[in-house]
């Protein structure tokens, strides 16, 4: 998350409690048996996290990353047909934080660098899904099938709506006294006044130093930008 954003998420951000995944629940009538490999953690060769396919919306210049919050609508199924959750059927789509809740790793793998729109089909090997555990309903070793549809970005639809209210002019800039404005208005900035402030969150943000923070700088998620 960027200075500004942290700063201001102090005063105008209400954060949500993180919905977790329900316990599974039975599905569809398995289609047949379906062998099962033995897998061993250590082996070097392990087989990798495999896109079947990608459909929607897949070039996009904000993509997911770990940490975003997001929201999701998904199917998780076995290879014989068995359907281990579903948002779909739920009607209720999922808000999960991406690489914090608690979701299986090749399935958190899968969802970084998404769009939204953009819509996936995962097949998760063992070591990246429920490795040798077995339930009711999911044996030990299963590959796991998920496809999920990336339908928004929290995080950074907030980023950009704090944005859009700090650019008064639309040109999809900041200017300092735009800022200055805006924490004049919310009454932010302390006994030295909102000045010192945004010299600060420009030093921070405005990275080629072209006097304004564009919508880019803004969004941008490099090291220099954590605090």
């Amino acid at each position: 998350m960027n200075y500004l954003t942290y700063f201001l998420s102090l005063f105008l951000i209400n954060y949500v409690i993180l919905q977790e995944i329900p316990p599974p629940k039975p599905g569809k009538v398995p289609l047949g048996p379906i062998e099962r490999p033995i897998y061993d953690d250590t082996d070097e060769n392990l087989p990798e996290l495999e896109e079947i396919s990608t459909s929607g919306n897949e070039n996009c210049e904000s993509k997911s990353d770990l940490g975003d919050e997001i929201l999701i609508d998904y199917e998780v199924k076995l290879q014989d047909g068995i359907i281990v959750d579903s948002s779909y059927d739920r009607k209720t789509p999922l808000r999960l934080r991406l690489g914090v809740s608690n979701i299986l790793e090749g399935w958190t793998r899968g969802m970084e660098g998404m769009c939204v729109g953009e819509k996936k089909k995962l097949k998760i090997p063992p070591h990246l899904a429920y490795g040798k555990e077995e339930s009711e309903l999911i044996p030990g070793n299963s590959v796991i099938l998920v496809e999920v549809t990336l339908l928004e970005i929290l995080e950074k639809q907030e980023e950009r709506d704090i944005f859009r209210e700090i650019d008064v002019n639309g040109d999809n800039e900041i200017s300092p006294e735009e800022m200055a404005k805006f924490f004049e208005d919310k009454s932010l900035g302390g006994e030295d006044g909102p000045n010192t402030m945004v010299s600060h969150i420009f030093h921070k943000q405005d990275i080629n130093r072209d006097g304004v923070i564009s919508l880019g700088e803004y969004e941008g998620r490099s090291e220099k930008d954590e605090l």
